[in-house]
């Protein structure tokens, strides 16, 4: 039985799919410190968030509910030419608001991102996350992922930095 499966989302919390109007609160969860997500100003997220929505299936939700804006997660499903063509998806920004954790908002935001995975076709949810936060890593193995090889990053000089 999958996570999707057993975790649906609570009628309470509402999952939207995010757009440009919706910049400046996902740049507020970004910068959160717990996150420190290095968020970039609103007009600089309104394009990213535009240019996402050009891809084949790479978006960004928005999770509310009555007390308001609750966490965001990205989603992209991807084309595989392994695994007989099955996509694969992977979870990005998992970030549930500072005052709203420890509610079980984030494990019922990703069974939804593992619902619409699983819709799409993907045969894996893949995620990353910095080896220093170590309490993400216990709340993701709590879900059942895996630890299941080493995830390497190569970091690019951006031309402004040049």
């Amino acid at each position: 039985m999958s996570l999707a499966q057993t975790l649906p989302l609570e009628d309470a919390l509402q999952c939207r799919q995010a757009g440009a109007d919706d910049a400046a609160a996902l740049l507020r969860l970004i910068g959160q410190p717990d996150y420190n997500g290095e968020a970039m100003d609103e007009a600089g997220a309104r394009r990213v968030l535009d240019a996402m929505a050009a891809y084949p299936f790479y978006r960004a939700y928005l999770f509310e509910d009555a007390l308001g804006v609750a966490g965001m997660v990205c989603l992209i499903v991807m084309d595989n030419l392994g695994h007989r063509g099955a996509p694969v998806a992977l979870v990005e920004n998992v970030i549930v608001a500072e005052d709203r954790q420890g509610q079980g908002l984030g494990r019922a935001m990703i069974a939804e991102m593992a619902t619409l995975a699983e819709r799409q076709g993907a045969y894996k949810l893949i995620l990353a996350t910095s080896m220093k936060r170590e309490g993400a890593h216990g709340f993701y193995e709590r879900l059942g992922f895996e630890r299941y090889g080493y995830s390497y990053g190569l970091p690019l000089q951006l031309e402004d930095e040049a």
